[in-house]
């Protein structure tokens, strides 16, 4: 993922921070000060690879993890080695940031 697409996600307005994970979970690039929030993102980016491989389910676009309280994780994976984790706070509806991070990577790239 280029510079300009990793700014262009950073402006998506409620957006609290954005992580670039490769195909691993390892994070690349992240706005995120705090380490456990990429451990989450890293971890959900390795069960969309689970539900591919092991349980032949088919590999997500997507997975939201809603806090109680706190900001939500929403994950977009691609097509290609990078996964967009992105985190908002609970009230932001997980599907209109979804369809910003699409217009942004291309829905092409997401499966």
């Amino acid at each position: 993922m280029d510079k300009q697409t990793f700014d262009q996600l950073q402006k998506i307005k409620g957006i609290s921070g954005v992580s670039i994970l490769d195909d691993m979970g390892a994070t690349l690039h992240t706005t995120m000060k705090d380490p456990q929030l990429n451990e989450i993102a890293g971890f959900l980016a390795g069960i969309g690879s689970l539900l591919e491989n092991n349980l032949k389910l088919g590999k997500p676009s997507r997975i939201v993890l809603k806090s109680p309280k706190d900001d939500s994780v929403i994950l977009h994976i691609s097509n290609s080695d990078n996964t967009v984790a992105l985190f908002a706070p609970r009230r932001l509806a997980s599907t209109i940031i979804s369809r910003k991070i699409e217009s942004i990577i291309g829905v092409c790239e997401t499966v």
